[in-house]
């Protein structure tokens, strides 16, 4: 058949509208504000500036050079600004640099999306409702999206095994790598299999492999370099944050709701890639179980982040982000008949999230906010003024005399907000877990106690206080020994609806020493006598069932119970980790006050007897118990 000059520009015509599509499509996934702006709290519960000044903590690391991995150690790594959008101290060039390879990957990923199917108003139907339900603003969630990124680079180098493609592919996995840790080490894991499903599907040869393995391993360590990372402390650091996180950082309630949901849409997308699997092992096309399981490893960890922190900003951060892994191109590989059930799946799905995550909200409203942000964008970097980030100084009130008395010498903050220093600017010298729930494993305890014991800061704005049930003395049992010891209470003031303490240092600094007078065994639940104790370890194992549990869904919830000499008894969640460190059973201390009473007159504190370890359910743990006892000096 003979074509007419009119006929054959048609595909390419079509191509091109597609192409415009993506693009626009692209254009309007930018993060939206430009930059956030943060609006300290300074009323109700102190954790409402946690995430704040934990942010901020991130920046001041950055602006003074920190070494990440000695100095800060966190989960977030010296790129956290592109995630957090905190611009204090950031070039607003560097984050459109950002943006622009960011705009750069949706547009790819979107066009390759739709030019692979024949049906392509459906392919557009769910990318459009996949992008409109995403929030404008991604925060701690543009990981994910990174994540989906490295996925569709790797089936685009499966597809056509390009030198060129490893560019943008080795960019994200080392921009994962130095936004967050764990991100990256995923991605790094993933890059090794995937250079060996080329290698064996002869798509690449070993010479090529190792030339793209040792790219990344360069660009890797040139970025540390430049960052002032140092690799091997920032790998092990975070990855004890991790653990940590994963033991106790957790709500014993969520909303069910919701979390029946999360398990709907994770078991049928989970269906969907065995089904997929079956399909691709029939028509030989085994090498697509490699991007099968990565979806599902996806899917997994954005379940297991939702049903681990168990609050409603995660559990809907699952419904936002869930569809993602369909699109990445690999499910339109497969015959027309199985493409249309893949894309009906997908809709169904996208449809699902979306009346779950907007439950609150018309569609449409999320529609009109995707699709009106761009100008808002442009707005904020015009507009971009970072120097207000650090100008909130009557949201953390310091009376004058205290900022007096410190002046320019160093200073640190218990439990977390160090928002107080950076907003008063004072000389502000972090312990290396700057958030004291960090610390949650043992040899994290113990790298703040070194910080404290050779970097002695001058200062300490102390208030005693913890998260998510925690007993705040116990959450750095060591290092609360050490301020005692070593400083001296000068000074307290009111702010923010509490009592905080000054801490000074005495002019010779000496270590606490933990003797060890005695050990035992007990059981689960058994009560435990402290008998001449000042500190007590309790090795409290988990069972296979209960290592199970953690990796699947959440660790077995465990509590110590404390009984005062007055028979009460008092609980606190708590983890076999933080144990492991150890526990104060000296006295009970509730709050400010009796912390500062502690250093000066504890015999007027209630003593503890005996304590507990309190399991709802003994099958996820072992047996026994052991426990030492020390003294203190």
């Amino acid at each position: 058949m003979v074509t007419t000059a009119t006929e054959t520009p048609k595909p390419t015509a079509q191509k091109t509208i597609w192409y415009i599509l993506a693009a626009l499509m692209a254009l309007y996934m930018v993060n939206v504000p430009f930059t956030n702006y943060l609006t300290i709290v300074d009323k109700g519960p102190s954790w409402l500036g946690l995430d704040d000044s934990a942010r901020m903590g991130l920046n001041y690391a950055w602006i003074h050079k920190l070494n990440w991995g000695n100095d800060i150690i966190y989960t977030y790594g010296p790129l956290s600004f592109v995630s957090t959008r905190v611009g204090w101290g950031i070039s607003r060039w560097l984050f459109l640099l950002f943006d622009i390879f960011w705009v750069f990957n949706f547009f790819c990923l979107f066009k390759d999306y739709l030019i692979r199917t024949q049906h392509k108003f459906l392919a557009l139907l769910v990318l459009f409702m996949t992008s409109a339900m995403l929030a404008t603003f991604y925060g701690s969630g543009q990981v994910w999206v990174y994540y989906i990124f490295i996925c569709y680079w790797m089936f685009k180098l499966y597809e056509q095994p390009r030198i060129v493609y490893y560019i943008p592919l080795i960019l994200l996995i080392v921009f994962a790598f130095y936004i967050k840790l764990n991100t990256g080490l995923f991605a790094i894991i993933f890059f090794l299999m995937h250079l060996g499903v080329l290698l064996l599907t002869k798509k690449l040869n070993t010479l090529k492999g190792a030339g793209a393995l040792a790219a990344l391993v360069l660009l890797l360590f040139l970025f540390a370099w430049m960052l002032n990372v140092s690799m091997i402390p920032y790998i092990k650091g975070a990855i004890e944050v991790m653990k940590g996180y994963n033991d106790v950082l957790y709500l014993e309630e969520m909303n069910e709701k919701l979390a029946m949901n999360i398990y709907l849409v994770f078991y049928s997308i989970w269906a969907f890639c065995i089904i997929f699997c079956i399909h691709a092992l029939r028509t030989k096309q085994w090498p697509l179980l490699f991007f099968a399981m990565l979806t599902a490893i996806y899917i997994f960890l954005l379940k297991k982040q939702a049903m681990l922190r168990s609050d409603d900003q995660h559990l809907f951060e699952f419904f936002f982000y869930a569809p993602l892994c369909l699109i990445i191109g690999c499910y339109l590989t497969a015959n027309d008949r199985f493409q249309q059930f893949y894309l009906g799946f997908t809709l169904v799905i996208v449809t699902l999230c979306c009346a779950i995550a907007n439950s609150d909200r018309p569609i449409t409203e999320a529609i009109y906010q995707r699709y009106t942000a761009l100008p808002d964008y442009w707005q904020g970097f015009s507009e971009y003024k970072p120097e207000l980030f650090n100008a909130q100084k009557n949201k953390r009130y310091l009376p004058e005399p205290v900022l007096a008395k410190i002046g320019k010498a160093s200073v640190d903050v218990f439990p977390w907000d160090s928002e107080y220093l950076i907003e008063n600017k004072l000389n502000y010298t972090p312990r290396p877990c700057f958030q004291t729930f960090q610390a949650n494993t043992e040899y994290l305890e113990k790298v703040n106690y070194e910080f404290f014991l050779h970097k002695t800061p001058q200062y300490v704005l102390y208030d005693y206080d913890a998260i998510d049930g925690l007993y705040p003395f116990n959450d750095a049992a060591q290092l609360n020994y050490f301020l005692i010891k070593n400083y001296d209470f000068t000074d307290s003031f009111y702010s923010n609806e509490r009592t905080r303490l000054i801490l000074t240092k005495r002019p010779t600094v000496v270590p606490v020493t933990f003797t060890k007078i005695g050990e035992t065994e007990a059981g689960l639940n058994d009560t435990i006598p402290v008998k001449d104790a000042d500190f007590m370890k309790l090795y409290v194992e988990k069972s296979k069932r209960g290592k199970l549990l953690a990796a699947w869904d959440k660790p077995a919830v465990m509590r110590i119970m404390y009984q005062q000499q007055n028979e009460h008894w008092f609980k606190h969640k708590s983890s076999p980790e933080l144990r492991r460190a150890g526990l104060m059973v000296e006295k009970r201390i509730s709050n400010t006050h009796e912390f500062a009473t502690f250093r000066i007159a504890k015999d007027s504190l209630q003593d503890i007897i005996n304590v507990k370890v309190d399991v709802d359910s003994t099958r996820f743990f072992k047996p026994t118990v052991k426990v030492e006892y020390y003294k203190v000096n």
